[in-house]
């Protein structure tokens, strides 16, 4: 009888042997799953944020193109001379829509100049374009020799994420204020 005791005990003890191995086996394969699942996470979290906060930027990007061409059109040629509406159109004659696209990407730079091309800020996954073009209030080309009251500025600004292209659009009209 305690033969045949002995005997169990064995056959559960050798039964009971792999079965450690196959723990540690799924408990590998749990974690492996687990550290999938934080990185995937954890690569997503990173690309929301930086989408955000691009978004953000090109905002406050094309925000400032605005005022800074409505600052361009209030400005002075000269100490004493503002800057009538016909000068402030003709100057901004090559911003505008040619064809199916602008004549010329132009951009304000801090100084208030006008720059006729893109504008870049940034490096690598965090570089911005922006540009803006001047359209009448429908969108059609402006005709300089009848110069309008209220033309249409469109800043667009664009950025890459990943593969994707994403954007920022805004517009303004401006009209003659000043009456000359």
């Amino acid at each position: 009888m305690k033969k045949q005791k002995d005997n169990g005990i064995l056959k559960k003890k050798r039964s009971q042997k792999g079965f450690a191995l196959v723990e540690v086996i799924a408990a590998l394969g749990v974690s492996a799953l687990v550290i999938t699942a934080l990185i995937s996470l954890s690569i997503s979290t990173l690309r929301t944020s930086l989408d955000s906060e691009l978004l953000l930027e090109g905002t406050k990007i094309a925000n400032r193109q605005v005022e800074l061409v409505r600052a361009y059109r209030d400005g002075y040629i000269d100490a004493d001379t503002p800057r009538s509406w016909e000068a402030f159109i003709l100057s901004l004659q090559e911003c505008q829509v040619f064809n199916s696209g602008p004549l010329f990407s132009c951009y304000m730079n801090e100084d208030g100049v006008l720059v006729h091309e893109v504008g870049k800020k940034g490096t690598g996954a965090k570089q911005i374009k922006y540009q803006f073009i001047i359209t009448n209030s429908d969108g059609s080309a402006v005709d300089t020799s009848n110069i309008p009251s209220v033309v249409r500025i469109s800043v667009s600004v664009t950025w890459a994420v990943g593969d994707q292209q994403k954007g920022s659009y805004i517009y303004t009209d401006l009209s003659n204020w000043r009456g000359r």
